[in-house]
């Protein structure tokens, strides 16, 4: 998965980049795919959930922003 993240990082990026609030249905699912995906040992979750928390608060729902937020929460606190 490592070599997976910047190709990731950088899709996710310009799809925001160039469909912004247009496919937001598509943008959600393709970052629960990369949730889904990602190991939950792997660090740079963290980014990843922010991004998609970020996306919400400016094109989407700031509902689905704060259930993004909690989510990214239990997961970090059960971590540490």
């Amino acid at each position: 998965w490592p070599h997976c993240y910047d190709l990731r990082v950088v899709y996710l990026s310009k799809f925001i980049e160039r469909y912004a609030d247009t496919k937001i249905e598509r943008t959600r699912d393709l970052f629960e795919q990369v949730l889904a995906k990602c190991p939950k040992e792997n660090k740079n979750r963290k980014l990843f959930f922010y991004m998609y928390a970020d996306y919400e608060e400016n094109f989407g729902l700031i509902n689905h922003a704060s259930e993004i937020y909690d989510r990214a929460t239990k997961e970090f606190s059960d971590m540490e």
